[in-house]
């Protein structure tokens, strides 16, 4: 009789053992992108992942319920790719973009007197380390927490304090009346949306300037052509339209000229607008 009991209790142990708690949304997310920043992102297909699913065990039919959810969570997690994305970027051997401060930025700055600046999606920090050396009181913020760690690297190298966020646009809390500067070089933020323009005016302190340099295209830009897609600023006058509410045109310009992103000569945007 107790060696039943025994045997029963065991069976007990092991079924319960053998039962698994569904996985979360969290914890299939996490997995799928571990196993993606492996290698070649470019070869690390959905179809090579539910091979290895079901090379780890996973029945055929899990594996596609699995896939589905997958396609779900990549549509809320895109920001983990454009993340992943820019951390390679920033720290390739060869950088494929200026590694200078912004001209631009330079020469709208040159004679300010420093006070606080913020350099939104700040990258590796070329714009925010020129601003800490010239005296600025610099936050920085971006998505790509590799560029983030070069950017705190070289300012301990060179003895600068500057402070590193990492986080969107969406989620950073601008302030109120905070800041002499805001520098949007290159940023990739939707720069004709009025509820961030709304943000970025409620964050300057009174007469506080922003200065943007944004890559264009010539309208209409063709989204079938390899590049980036069509962006609003591409028609002509969108930038300096979107900013006179509420700001005072300095300086703007719709040129042509050498982008600091990928180093190519075309249409290139800038502005200076003081808070009004």
């Amino acid at each position: 009789m107790i060696a039943i009991r025994t045997l029963a209790l065991a069976l007990a142990v092991v079924g319960a053992l053998s039962v698994q708690p569904p996985a979360t949304d969290d914890s299939i997310w996490k997995q799928y992108f571990a196993w993606f920043q492996e290698g070649d992102p470019n070869a690390n297909t959905p179809q090579r992942y539910r091979a290895k699913l079901i090379a780890d065990g996973l029945p055929e039919a899990q594996a596609d319920e699995r896939l589905e959810r997958l396609g779900k969570l990549s549509a809320q997690h895109r920001s983990d790719f454009v993340a992943l994305f820019f951390n390679r970027f920033y720290t390739a051997p060869v950088a494929a973009f200026n590694t200078q401060p912004n001209a631009f930025l330079v020469r709208m700055t040159a004679d300010l007197k420093p006070g606080t600046a913020l350099d939104v999606a700040m990258g590796q920090g070329r714009n925010a380390l020129y601003l800490a050396a010239k005296g600025w009181q610099v936050t920085g913020f971006d998505i790509a927490e590799k560029g983030l760690e070069v950017a705190q690297a070289e300012a301990a190298k060179r003895g600068l304090h500057i402070t590193t966020v990492k986080s969107g646009y969406q989620e950073f809390d601008f302030g109120h009346e905070r800041w002499d500067l805001i520098v949007f070089s290159y940023a990739w933020v939707p720069l004709a949306d009025p509820a961030l323009l709304e943000r970025v005016r409620a964050a300057l302190k009174p007469g506080g300037l922003v200065v943007i340099e944004h890559p264009a295209e010539t309208p209409p830009a063709a989204a079938t052509q390899g590049g980036r897609p069509p962006d609003p600023l591409d028609d002509v006058n969108t930038l300096v339209r979107a900013w006179s509410t509420g700001f005072r045109i300095l300086r703007y310009e719709d040129t042509e000229d050498l982008w600091d992103w990928r180093i190519q000569k075309a249409r290139v945007l800038r502005l200076l607008a003081q808070k009004w």
